[in-house]
């Protein structure tokens, strides 16, 4: 009974990162072309692989404003990277920048649960911060090249359908 009770409340904790339908729904509501929605949002996943958590929603405003680009579709791409998904995607982007621009030397695993302090973490990092930055550019524009095709042609599929109207 409590054991279902904490996946009720984990469900309903986590449900915001997993609502496809909610984020769809917001930006299929959105009046605006679905090439400007759809590059904003391929925009959006792009700023959501910058590397510093926290900072990709800044980022996405002032992205928005300076190039008048679509706010609501920009920060619901760059919310592609959140607390369950950034260590799948930065470790792709990682893999990808250390098999593209490979450093000398080999890769120790990272020793994790060690009590390390900030500056042992960043000596651990330091020698292969420029593959995982190359990295997280080269897979974050992948993404969001990739999600622009797929969002401008289910909004334009869409529209058509619907002959304009909205659910």
């Amino acid at each position: 009974m409590r054991k279902l009770a904490y996946l009720r409340l984990m469900r309903r904790k986590l449900h915001k990162y997993f609502d496809v339908r909610g984020v769809l729904r917001r930006l299929l509501s959105l009046n605006d072309s679905a090439h400007h929605i759809a590059l904003s949002f391929g925009i959006g996943v792009v700023i959501g692989f910058v590397p510093i958590l926290g900072v990709q929603t800044v980022l996405s405003l002032g992205g928005a404003w300076l190039f008048r680009l679509n706010a609501v579709a920009v920060v619901s791409g760059s919310l592609i990277t959140n607390p369950l998904t950034f260590l799948p995607f930065y470790g792709l982007a990682f893999k990808v920048g250390s098999w593209l621009f490979p450093q000398p030397g080999e890769i120790e695993p990272f020793p994790l649960g060690s009590g390390m302090d900030l500056e042992q973490v960043l000596a651990f990092v330091k020698p292969h911060l420029v593959e995982f930055l190359l990295g997280c550019a080269i897979v974050g524009t992948a993404f969001g090249v990739i999600f622009y095709f797929l969002l401008r042609s289910f909004i334009i599929r869409y529209r058509s359908g619907n002959n304009g109207k909205s659910k």
